[in-house]
């Protein structure tokens, strides 16, 4: 099967209890799902290799950014910022290749103008608890 071309993918946030796209990203990276590694090494253990089993999971973060251009969706991320409030978000993958939706909280939103280039702005979220694609 060949691979899914990846625009149109959105990213979602829930602002005003409403699943709301954020307009004009121009990326949208994660998540980054780890685990820890427990060692459960023992004086047993088998030729003197270190042993581990998967410890608690992390579903990481995802970081977005676009063209600042000030509508309501973008201003609502510096709000969720402000509040630190946890809400459902939604990263829908172009095609069909699938949607995570996971809860998460915004811990950084920037933007940045530069003299010669557009307007940006970009956010980080945390996610807390399990994701899912579906």
């Amino acid at each position: 099967m060949a691979g899914v071309f990846g625009k149109g993918t959105t990213f979602s946030a829930t602002i005003s209890s409403v699943l709301t796209p954020i307009a004009s990203l121009t990326s949208i990276t994660g998540l980054d799902l780890s685990a820890d590694d427990v060692d459960v090494s023992a004086h047993d253990s088998t030729d003197n290799y270190r042993e581990y089993v998967q410890g608690l999971k992390d579903g990481g973060n995802v970081s977005i950014e676009g063209n600042f251009t000030g509508v309501a969706s973008q201003v609502a991320l510096k709000t969720l910022f402000d509040a630190g409030t946890v809400v459902a978000m939604e990263i829908e993958l172009a095609g069909t290749a699938g949607t995570w939706t996971f809860n998460g909280y915004v811990n950084a939103f920037s933007t940045d103008a530069p003299y010669d280039d557009k307007l940006g702005f970009s956010a980080q979220i945390k996610i807390t608890g399990k994701p899912t694609l579906a």
